[in-house]
């Protein structure tokens, strides 16, 4: 009796995509906008250090360094907008690795995160986990 599969191989064969350099799969990154994450600022730096050290590659259209919505404090990174791609690639391969006010930058190229809300994507309600319901819960099983 032959096994269910007999003859096939387990392995996969390898994506074009995983034999590329680095070089070549950031140039994927690139046809999608020209937006960059900076990690590692300062949580000294502002916006317009930001801008000022990165619009030594080009001009900057946008430079936001993300905030913790109850403290106003910098969280540590933030986004660099450039109005052209050849000056994000630029600027990521010069800028990453380098310090700016006394910390080491990580620039990527930005990729968009799907958004969920609440936490647990369903219906943009905080969930412990539990349906309630909207009636609240009487104690005697009734709603």
């Amino acid at each position: 009796m032959a096994s269910r599969g007999a003859g096939r191989s387990i392995l996969r064969p390898l994506r074009q995509t995983q034999l590329q350099p680095f070089s070549m799969q950031l140039s994927r990154f690139f046809s999608l906008g020209t937006k960059l994450f900076v990690g590692g600022i300062s949580f000294e730096t502002d916006e317009d250090q930001l801008r000022a050290a990165f619009s030594a590659f080009g001009d900057v259209t946008e430079a936001r360094i993300v905030l913790d919505i109850e403290s106003g404090k910098s969280k540590g990174f933030a986004f660099v907008i450039f109005a052209s791609a050849s000056h994000a690639e630029t600027a990521m391969k010069t800028m990453d690795g380098r310090a700016l006010n006394g910390r080491t930058l990580r620039v990527r190229p930005a990729t968009d995160k799907p958004r969920t809300f609440g936490g647990t994507g369903y219906d943009g309600r905080y969930s412990d986990g539990g349906d309630y319901g909207s009636g609240g819960y009487r104690g005697n099983g009734e709603r």
